[in-house]
């Protein structure tokens, strides 16, 4: 027993040295760290470590050993392949010297240049600070940014920057601006500032950098992939990963006591979400409805649109006997800390990677008002609705018979999902969320049936008749172009219509391969987390598949089966790292 311990020790030592190495050379890219520092650092992430590893589950680790071998294996592969995004850099001083050439625009009435900002790593800088540090400058302040003019003999400004991972200048081009040269370590490349109308131009100033020596990127290689390692044994460990902190599942949770077939629906509707946002992040909105390609991308988008209408659905038939009391809320307050959570992590992608310039109190207020994270709508919806689920339960049970429900949620349906211009106002279409929330409770007391070919027969005709609609109300377009128009509404008549029979299609399914109901369970329990990352996703995937290969949004249809996996499978293992991490200081989950 004492040469296992010492074993299981020796291990995480030798791997706490890789990832501590790692992450230290991550920082020494922000900021100069002389030897004594770095060998602070690394011994204070070694030491971070082996406190962490105290609360390892270790049987995961040194019991199943072909599990293990097979998941560092693909670690291991994962870190070779991105290497380039993964493996630091290191970051040397960059001189850039800005000059205002003799030559200028033969239409300018001068030859000035207006330096008017830097960002530093997307962060703005002070230009003050910019102002007379090299003795050979010749440009001044004045009205908020460096001038420079060759007519008055100011052309040359110097900077330095020290270890900085990207520059940009901002310019402002006018009437009265001129040619300039921007030269760096390695590089020259002239700008024409000229603009009769006077716009702005932001260049990306090359920075310097070196690879590290052969041998220590095969270290920084291993450091990623142990640290790639773990963070697939958290997500793919069949037992719980930290044996301390995290209690059993309960037996409750067992996958035959579960709804399978809302674990289904659950499943399909976040699919749904991820793949209607294709549309929402391509030109599908401005091109034309023209050819079998548009066609089919429309028919594919209104059978999508029914995602938020199956969440609504399922709601209803899981919700239908809650009560106000303290575990509910405790459900509840649970929500809001995955949302704020992934709110936090939603501005730091945005001021970190997207180079947004966000302030701690824009932030809160967008957190608030639930905009920080462009998917956070719904979050604003479904908290509403939250708050009043046990309020409608009670008028659910109060009306007392069969066809008295049925009325009541007729009346709802002639209030939500019936254009009714100008004979009822239009602010009872908002109240959509509590009519599929009737229907979902109406289906879990009543457990109506439907022919499963009927069912899809009627789902194509709805979708054939969503598809005329919309074609014929594009023709009327100036460029016909899909319009917001009636029907494109998720509580309106034919998209109700379709997502309920999508809906009792599947909802009483009982079995299920175990393998895929294990599948389809765990997506159930994350659908509100992935749906809050895949907002951060969509921004990455979409801008870079756009740069690279769209031309059409015809040509550009067939990249939706790379866009939409990438999106799905990155939010999910966000979600699940980030729900696992989470219940480390929070025991209780919700489904």
């Amino acid at each position: 027993m004492v040469r296992k311990i010492k074993k299981i020790d020796l291990y995480f030592l030798f791997t706490s040295v890789f990832m501590a190495y790692f992450l230290t050379c991550i920082i020494e890219q922000i900021t100069f760290l002389s030897i004594l520092q770095k060998s602070f650092i690394i011994l204070y992430f070694i030491v971070m470590f082996l406190l962490i590893f105290r609360f390892i589950n270790k049987k995961i680790i040194f019991e199943n050993i072909k599990y293990k071998k097979m998941i560092l294996f693909f670690a291991i592969i994962v870190a070779f392949i991105f290497r380039n995004q993964f493996l630091p850099k290191i970051y040397h001083s960059t001189d850039v010297i800005i000059s205002v050439l003799e030559q200028n625009d033969p239409a300018s009435n001068g030859k000035e240049a207006w330096l008017t900002g830097i960002k530093i790593n997307g962060n703005s800088q002070d230009l003050l600070y910019f102002v007379n540090k090299n003795e050979a400058n010749s440009w001044i302040f004045q009205n908020g940014a460096l001038l420079g003019d060759y007519t008055q003999d100011r052309n040359q400004l110097f900077l330095n920057f020290s270890k900085v991972r990207s520059i940009q200048l901002k310019f402002v081009k006018h009437a009265w601006s001129g040619v300039i040269e921007i030269a760096t370590n390695n590089t020259k490349n002239i700008y024409n500032l000229y603009d009769p109308i006077g716009e702005e131009l932001k260049i990306d100033v090359p920075v310097t950098y070196v690879e590290y020596p052969f041998f220590q990127r095969i270290v920084l290689l291993v450091g990623i992939s142990f640290i790639i390692f773990y963070l697939l044994l958290i997500i793919l460990s069949k037992e719980e990963f930290f044996s301390k902190n995290i209690k059993k599942e309960k037996k409750s949770d067992d996958l035959t006591k579960r709804y399978i077939g809302i674990d289904i629906i659950k499943t399909i509707a976040i699919f749904f979400v991820i793949s209607v946002h294709f549309f929402l992040n391509t030109n599908f909105y401005t091109t034309s409805l023209a050819g079998e390609v548009m066609y089919l991308q429309l028919t594919a988008r209104w059978l999508f649109f029914t995602c938020v209408p199956l969440f609504l659905l399922s709601t209803g038939y899981l919700q239908k006997e809650k009560v106000y009391n303290y575990k509910y809320w405790q459900v509840g307050g649970n929500i809001l800390i995955s949302y704020i959570g992934i709110s936090i992590i939603t501005f730091l992608y945005r001021t970190c990677f997207l180079k947004e310039e966000i302030t701690i109190q824009e932030a809160i207020k967008g957190i608030l008002n639930f905009s920080l994270n462009g998917y956070a709508w719904y979050v604003a919806m479904f908290v509403g609705l939250y708050l009043l689920i046990p309020a409608i339960n009670l008028v659910y049970k109060n009306i007392r018979t069969k066809r008295e429900k049925l009325n009541f949620i007729i009346i709802l349906c002639f209030l939500t999902a019936i254009p009714v211009q100008g004979f009822l106002s239009n602010e009872w279409i908002a109240i959509y969320p509590i009519t599929f929330y009737f229907i979902g409770a109406y289906i879990k007391e009543f457990n109506p049936k439907i022919n499963k070919i009927k069912g899809i027969i009627w789902i194509i005709l709805i979708l054939l008749l969503e598809d005329l609609i919309t074609i014929f109300i594009s023709q009327n377009n100036e460029n016909g172009v899909f319009s917001a128009i009636i029907i494109d509404r998720y509580g309106y008549f034919l998209n109700l219509c379709l997502s309920v029979i999508v809906f009792l299609l599947i909802y009483d399914i009982k079995k299920c391969n175990i393998v895929f109901s294990k599948f389809f369970t765990i997506i159930a329990k994350l659908t509100f987390e992935i749906y809050l990352f895949s907002y951060i996703f969509d921004s990455y995937f979409y801008l870079k598949f756009k740069e690279l290969y769209f031309i059409t949004q015809q040509d550009f249809s067939k990249y939706y089966f790379m866009i939409i996996p990438c999106v799905f499978f990155s939010s999910f293992i966000s979600a699940k790292i980030y729900v696992i991490f989470k219940r480390l200081f929070m025991v209780k989950k919700y489904t």
